[in-house]
């Protein structure tokens, strides 16, 4: 081979080495972002699994803020923070701005404004002094077997003490159901209220009726205003 034959030929090598080589750091790259947006999907998805019972049950309110209608909570659960929103502007609830579609949230305008001596939207007990309208949630309870499991659920589900039996035959009373039997899907909405928020004097209480529809234009028996019960801070 010729000197200048064999110089063409490095030259060949070395160009078809140097494309190798890029292609090879493009792929490796290329994979690179595939895992990382991979592994942000996947954390996403699980973000988004939780529900706002979970949260309830086994996550501590972090921060809490109420401005133009829109309820805002951040969750702190096994270390991740959960950014939940109650917006009174589209009755949407969200958690990390995936909507949430077995719970919807109003914001009464009127039961805000006159908080002292206003009827609330259940039409149960006047707000207790102090505490302030946080909005009104609806949604809807699973089929139990008894009144017992529907405490339990209730207690999941809306915020303050006292769901016990006592409760829920206050919520089925002048029904036909047998409160030790079977209890079919309820329809719940309740208005939430608050004081002490982000301080160690932190309370909630709820008021809440059951509805046979979900258009909640039939209710199920009385109202039942739970007793205030005390917000633990995730450093309290």
């Amino acid at each position: 081979m010729k000197i200048e034959e064999w110089g063409i030929f490095r030259l060949k090598k070395k160009l078809v080495y140097s494309t190798l080589s890029t292609l090879i750091a493009f792929g490796v790259l290329s994979t690179s972002n595939t895992a990382s947006a991979s592994t942000e999907e996947t954390y996403k998805n699980a973000t988004y699994n939780t529900t706002v019972e979970e949260l309830k049950e086994s996550g501590k309110i972090q921060d809490a803020s109420l401005k133009n209608g829109i309820y805002s909570v951040t969750y702190n659960k096994n270390g991740k923070l959960y950014d939940v929103e109650y917006n009174g502007n589209t009755e949407n609830v969200t958690i990390n701005g995936k909507i949430q579609g077995n719970i919807s949230y109003e914001y009464n305008p009127k039961s805000a404004s006159n908080n002292s001596n206003s009827e609330i939207s259940t039409y149960a007990a006047k707000p207790k002094s102090g505490y302030k309208y946080v909005g009104t949630m609806k949604g809807h309870t699973k089929t139990v077997t008894s009144a017992t499991s529907l405490a339990l659920n209730l207690g999941l589900l809306i915020p303050g003490t006292g769901w016990g039996i006592n409760s829920v035959k206050a919520l089925l009373v002048y029904t036909n159901h047998d409160i030790y039997k079977y209890i079919p899907q309820k329809y719940y909405k309740y208005d939430l209220y608050e004081k002490g928020v982000l301080t160690n004097k932190w309370y909630q209480y709820s008021t809440t009726r059951l509805y046979d529809d979900k258009k909640y234009k039939k209710p199920s028996g009385k109202a039942w205003t739970s007793n205030p019960t005390r917000i633990d801070l995730p450093n309290s």
